[in-house]
């Protein structure tokens, strides 16, 4: 693994709303001893390797994010800035296409990402030394409102989130 490359935050996106085929993406946290994140890349799952894509674009760069992807072959981080924001990032580059500020939600010590039928959901919690555990913000960009009381205090730590690229891109009827 390259330096830099200490814990990992990962989503799977599709090529692109016409072709399934998938790719597991990576976000770097930086390492332990403060370092910043070194960006995207991106794993190759038959020979196990990860392929270095690049840095998150402006303020993000250094930033650490879980990413998400969704079935219509976009990617998304959620950086654990102050405030949170949620980015579309360039597969290719690791650019920041557009980033909208979650206001409302802490930076977390334990989160995790999700995408579901057009909405992003944010997991966050605290120090586990705090005795809270995970909130569920849900944020939903088509009419860009922010819940940060969707679900809070749930009873346990979440550090890790999946969503299949098949989930549906839009709500259900």
């Amino acid at each position: 693994m390259p330096a830099g490359w200490f814990r990992l935050g990962m989503g799977f996106s599709t090529v692109s709303a016409d072709n399934t085929a998938e790719t597991l993406f990576v976000a770097a946290t930086g390492d332990p001893l403060g370092g910043g994140s070194p960006g995207l890349g991106s794993i190759d799952p038959s020979r196990g390797l990860l392929h270095v894509i690049g840095s998150f674009s402006g303020a993000f760069r250094g930033q650490s994010a879980e990413l998400t992807g969704t079935g219509d072959g976009r990617l998304y981080g959620f950086f654990t800035t102050t405030p949170v924001q949620v980015a579309q990032l360039d597969k290719a580059t690791g650019a920041v296409i557009e980033s909208t500020p979650i206001p409302g939600v802490e930076t977390p010590q334990a989160w995790a990402f999700s995408f579901w039928g057009g909405d992003f959901y944010l997991y966050t919690a605290p120090s586990a030394l705090g005795g809270r555990t995970t909130n569920v913000t849900r944020y939903r960009p088509s009419d860009g409102s922010i819940d940060t009381a969707y679900m809070t205090n749930i009873g346990f730590r979440i550090v890790g989130a999946g969503v299949s690229t098949c989930a549906p891109i839009a709500p259900p009827p």
